[in-house]
């Protein structure tokens, strides 16, 4: 067992130093309320998980932490398989992600929020790409963030970057 605290050991070596070892085991920390884990077989990821999200989206999490206590236990397995994705690329995404959680969270606190629209602006136009039309016609002031990405078949992270850039305008 290895155990520490990511301020010291930040995620990426820990997740670089079990695909070099080559071990078989899941690497557990806190991510935000939840405990987060990243399942390893043979040094290759295949599961993470971290309350309700799976995949990538726990992996995100995962990364968004930078001091948080972890422990990596040898021997555990998982039954289920949610990442198919190269080690290397799944730091890359995973820190890539939590970047843009971090900077979502700023106009979209909670995913459970419900967007509304507000009054039409007086002076000052704004401008919208084509491709925010259809997330702002599921705005209706009943739908909250999940719902819209669901309603829109979007990656809730996708369709919380587009609602971010429309909440900064």
């Amino acid at each position: 067992q290895l155990d520490g605290n990511l301020n010291k050991f930040p995620l990426r070596e820990l997740i670089e130093m079990v695909v070099y070892s080559s071990v078989t085991g899941v690497l557990e920390l806190r991510a935000g309320a939840d405990i987060g884990q990243i399942f390893f077989r043979d040094g290759q990821p295949y599961h993470a998980v971290a309350g309700q999200r799976a995949g990538m989206d726990a992996i995100a999490a995962m990364f968004e932490e930078r001091d948080s206590p972890f422990r990596f236990v040898a021997d555990r397995e998982a039954e289920a398989a949610t990442l198919w994705i190269d080690p290397w690329e799944l730091i890359e995404r995973g820190e890539t992600q939590a970047r843009q959680w971090i900077h979502i969270r700023a106009f979209i606190p909670n995913i459970e929020c419900v967007p509304a629209l507000r009054g039409t602006p007086a002076a000052n136009q704004i401008h919208i790409r084509e491709t925010a039309w259809p997330l702002l016609s599921a705005v209706d002031g009943q739908r909250n963030v999940i719902e819209i990405a669901a309603y829109l078949n979007l990656v809730q992270l996708d369709a919380c970057v587009a609602l971010a850039d429309l909440v900064e305008q």
